[in-house]
């Protein structure tokens, strides 16, 4: 029989090369697939980052909610790394792209127009369409016209100490 972390990766390949999203929060990542936990210490680990524990009634949750029979509820107390506790939607959600950045088709990771997110090197590349006041910076980035302009000055003044001395 194949375990469900087979079945799981099948599903994400599938989805993967079809674009397709998947909504992974609700399987657990051992193969106990609804537990109840038997105390406050039981917690079980989920896809995502949520888990169940004895508040969430087998469900996955983030940590702090419980599950009130329809959904998870309460606002989290903690939330994986790059998630934020969003107190008005009760969930841990991704921070909003800078300004004149775009959600890559991941679904988590911010690029500007023209680049794209790569895994393999952990970061965004291409050569940034910078929007309107700023200008490239560095090989993959844009900054205002002022802060390039302040970074310059910076650069300037540290150059010129360094020349007297």
């Amino acid at each position: 029989m194949e375990s469900l972390n087979g079945k799981l990766k099948g599903k994400v390949m599938f989805a993967s090369a079809f674009g397709l999203a998947l909504n992974l929060s609700v399987i657990p990542t051992t193969n106990m697939a609804l537990a109840e936990t038997g105390s406050a210490s039981d917690v079980t680990k989920c896809f995502d980052g949520r888990e169940i524990n004895v508040d969430t009634n087998g469900h996955c949750c983030w940590t702090g909610q419980a599950h009130n029979g329809v959904h998870c509820v309460g606002v989290p107390t903690s939330c994986p790394k790059g998630r934020q506790a969003d107190a008005s939607k009760q969930d841990c959600v991704l921070p909003t792209c800078d300004t004149g950045m775009k959600r890559e088709a991941d679904g988590v990771h911010c690029c500007w127009p023209g680049q794209a997110y790569s895994s393999s090197r952990s970061e965004c590349v291409g050569i940034p369409e910078c929007p309107a006041g700023m200008e490239p910076s560095g090989t993959n980035d844009c900054a205002s016209r002022t802060e390039i302009a302040t970074a310059f000055q910076t650069l300037s003044t540290s150059v010129q100490t360094i020349r007297r001395t």
